[in-house]
């Protein structure tokens, strides 16, 4: 069997996109001024951080390059091994690999965590399911830490049927607007190969309202253009949502 490597996986025309070995998505090298925030952070800590769903490792890797002990999560244990062989001999001591399924499958004890990276994770997430892992989230944070949040909105050219769907469902009151049915969503284009048949899309208003219903802070919040995904991804510079929250004292 040939030795697995960054390489290995589907890297789009545009330089820095990778798709997922387990058809969750994408892997982007660009880690966003959000995923650059978890990292500053990181390096700053004394506890562990955490990086959900870090398949490749991008922004994990960069937080151990400052400092940080970083606990790299992913469900492929592909991703992982991976991972591991972009990690130098000098960083590896800082780096913990945890393979599971968030959050069913992840736990850590109350307060050990100083900092939690999830960067296209929760629109993956029923609502069910989005529940139990801001409540994880939340216990494994010590007080003052804080959590980095990267989702996908509907505002993305390839899943533009999504978008009526979602202000429709807005508009009329649903408390999760951006739950698409699988016969809603239907991306277009190669993207559909690497995207499972139901996804949760988010707005800020949305994004923001679920994390202070768990007791968060909301220190900031951003829609994020994503300029150097393809043009036929791109809509009008709302494609991804930032956030960034604290556990109160």
């Amino acid at each position: 069997m040939p030795k697995l490597s960054l390489e290995c996986a589907f890297a789009h025309e545009n330089e820095g996109i990778y798709a997922t070995l387990n058809g969750m998505g994408f892997s982007y090298q660009d880690i966003t001024i959000i995923g650059e925030a978890f990292v500053e952070w990181a390096g700053a800590q004394e506890k562990p951080v955490l990086d959900i769903g870090a398949a490749y490792g991008f922004a994990a890797l960069k937080a151990l390059q400052r400092g940080a002990c970083v606990i790299a999560n992913d469900l492929s244990p592909q991703h992982l091994e991976i991972l591991t062989q972009r990690v130098t001999s000098d960083l590896a001591p800082g780096l913990t690999l945890k393979v599971g399924r968030f959050p069913e499958q992840l736990d850590f004890p109350e307060a050990s965590l100083s900092g939690i990276f999830a960067s296209n994770v929760l629109h993956f997430l029923r609502p069910r399911q989005l529940k139990e892992a801001l409540q994880k989230i939340h216990s494994w944070l010590l007080p003052g830490g804080k959590v980095f949040v990267v989702v996908m909105s509907p505002y993305i050219e390839c899943l533009k049927l999504v978008i009526p769907v979602f202000e429709a469902q807005k508009g009329g009151g649903a408390k999760w607007p951006g739950v698409m049915p699988s016969s809603r969503f239907k991306p277009s284009g190669e993207i559909q190969v690497f995207l499972p048949e139901k996804i949760h899309v988010f707005d800020k208003i949305t994004l923001e309202r679920v994390f202070k219903e768990y007791d968060f802070i909301i220190d900031h919040i951003e829609y994020i253009s994503r300029p150097n995904w393809p043009v036929e991804w791109q809509y009008d510079g709302r494609e991804s949502v930032g956030l960034i929250a604290s556990k109160p004292f």
